[in-house]
This record gives C-alpha cells, structure tokens and sequence, in this order.
C-alpha cells in the first residue's frame, strides 16, 4: 500500500509541475503578444550592457544625452568608443563653458574626468570652486 501512494505522490507531483511549466509557458506568450511591439526588441535582446551605454553615445546628436557616458561604468565604453568620446569633449568643451548650457551644471562639471581634457587652460576654467568642492565631496 506504501509503494502506491508513493507513485501515486510522484505521479501527482510531475502532473502540477508540467501544469505550472505549460502556465509559464501560456503566461509568457501572452505577455509577448499583447506587449507594445516596439518596445520588443527591447524586451528581448542579445545586445549587452556594453554595447548599449556604447551605441547609445555614438547614435545620440545632442551632448546632453551623450552626456550620460560619464554616469556610466568607464569599463563598459572606455575599451571601444574613448577616442570617439576624447575627441567629443574637445570639440564641445570650450562651447560648454562658454554657452553655460542649462544642462551643464556643476555636478557635470566634476564628472569629467581630468585625464579627458588635454587643454589644460579648459580644464582650469573646469574646476572652478564649486566644481571643486563637488569634487572633495564625493572622494569621502
């Protein structure tokens, strides 16, 4: 009588586990059907971290969305795109400090880092006080 409840057990136990299994299943290709269609590349992609923070800095025209490449991890953008964002910098620097973009505040400023910069005359013009005190801030 042990041995048939035992089977009887297992053979209910497999039955709600191939039933939640096929629920899974049901409930996901719903989901992909009624999901928005273009945001479903999005949803599913072989694209990684990388290579998004890196196509999304070369595709984008406007340097407040560039921008955010400075938010980012320097090790997911730095060993492909840091000639492309080194020489970004130098074309719009001086134009940033000189415009006062809106965007441009202090704290965008102070990410910036030095070693990006190569006019050193900028750089000084960079980190004014406020910038620096920014700057002492975060090192803590």
């Amino acid at each position: 009588m042990g041995e048939i409840q035992g089977q009887f057990a297992k053979a209910t136990l497999m039955k709600a586990m191939i039933g939640n299994c096929m629920g899974l299943l049901v409930s996901f290709a719903v989901l992909l059907c009624t999901i928005d269609q273009k945001y479903l590349g999005t949803f599913i992609s072989t694209k990684t971290g990388n290579t998004i923070i890196q196509e999304y800095f070369m595709k984008n025209e406007e340097d407040e969305k560039k921008f955010i490449i400075f938010d980012c991890n320097e090790h997911k953008w730095m060993p492909c795109i840091l000639d492309e964002m080194k020489e970004w910098v130098g074309e719009h620097l001086r134009q940033w400090i000189d415009e006062k973009p809106k965007w441009f505040t202090d704290y965008k400023k102070n990410i910036i880092p030095d070693w990006c910069v190569e006019d050193k005359t900028l750089l000084k013009k960079l980190r004014t006080t406020e910038v620096e005190q920014i700057r002492s801030t975060r090192r803590l």
